[in-house]
């Protein structure tokens, strides 16, 4: 809470969902310290996996939920986020080499770089 407050995150993204809650959680976070502040938040995943519940509660906070190809240049274009985002949340796959893949794909569009969340990612040990 206080990383979002402190950089006054306006702008966030969850890449990978499943469910939705952890975006909507953020969401409604960043809607509630910005006040009046308008924000720009979205959750994308290649399919939708979440609960009626859920929705409501994206739609309520006036979080969006967009469906991407897994082609992650192409997610990039078509999430309909803008050119930077304070805050990019990487909750895909869970695997290092697809968690990597997501971290290039927006590290360039991160404002704060290279302020990326990234849930539960998986490496193998030698």
């Amino acid at each position: 809470m206080q990383v979002i407050s402190t950089l006054k995150v306006h702008s966030f993204v969850e890449v990978g969902s499943y469910s939705g809650w952890t975006g909507a959680y953020l969401a409604a976070l960043i809607h509630h310290i910005g006040g009046d502040t308008p924000a720009n938040t979205a959750s994308l995943d290649v399919g939708d996996y979440r609960q009626p519940c859920c929705g409501e509660v994206m739609k309520s906070i006036g979080h969006r939920f967009e469906l991407i190809s897994q082609d992650r240049q192409a997610s990039i274009h078509q999430s309909g986020m803008p050119p930077m985002v304070d805050l990019c949340f990487i909750d895909g796959n869970h695997q290092y080499s697809a968690v990597h893949l997501d971290v290039e794909a927006w590290k360039s569009r991160c404002r704060v770089w290279p302020l990326h969340l990234v849930h539960s990612c998986l490496w193998r040990t030698r």
